[in-house]
């Protein structure tokens, strides 16, 4: 996708950046439709997110490494109640920890867009897709491939869902762990 192409995946009172020295870098790349992540260029160790030294051999250098910009859901939750009056109409709305492919492990957090959020899952292949609010460009993911029909609007989903609430019929979306190694590899960044 053009990042260009203005989206409705958040509102931009909301996506005001302030890169810095370490993040700058994977910013720029993301106003040009690219996902890059930052490496050690001495062991080679990604260090998502970027800082002034590396977690492995401690070296202060650092260079970018570019991605496809696939991946898959390693675990996520459904956020269905709006914390900030301007993300009252995005709700529900899907945020993940996306395991990058061809990224020795790295993970952004990012949401997960263009589908029905009960149709997520853990292993969910996804590809990025990008968001222009406002002045910032920010990488949200949407499934890969035929995903057969799209779930309901946001205002039929909601209403659904009150229906469910006055059942107690609501099933815990939240995910933690599923695919974690642990150790210090694992980095994730806010997206």
């Amino acid at each position: 996708m053009n990042p260009s192409k203005e989206t409705a995946y958040l509102p931009a009172e909301l996506a005001q950046l302030n890169p810095n020295a370490w993040t700058a870098p994977f910013w720029a790349a993301a106003a040009e439709g690219r996902l890059r992540i930052p490496r050690c260029p001495s062991c080679e160790a990604i260090r998502m997110p970027p800082g002034p030294c590396c977690w492995r051999c401690h070296g202060t250098a650092l260079d970018w490494k570019e991605v496809p910009g696939t991946g898959r859901v390693h675990t996520f939750t459904v956020t269905r109640r709006a914390f900030h009056r301007a993300l009252a109409g995005c709700v529900p709305y899907v945020l993940a920890v996306i395991e990058l492919d061809d990224a020795d492990g790295a993970r952004v957090i990012s949401n997960v867009v263009d589908i029905y959020p009960n149709d997520v899952r853990v292993e969910l292949r996804v590809e990025v897709v990008w968001d222009r609010a406002g002045e910032a460009v920010i990488p949200r993911f949407r499934p890969c491939g035929d995903r057969g029909e799209s779930g309901p609007d946001t205002e039929d989903y909601n209403s659904g869902i009150s229906r469910l609430e006055s059942h107690d019929v609501i099933r815990n979306e939240s995910y933690f762990g599923v695919r974690g190694r642990g150790g210090q590899g694992d980095r994730d960044v806010i997206a």
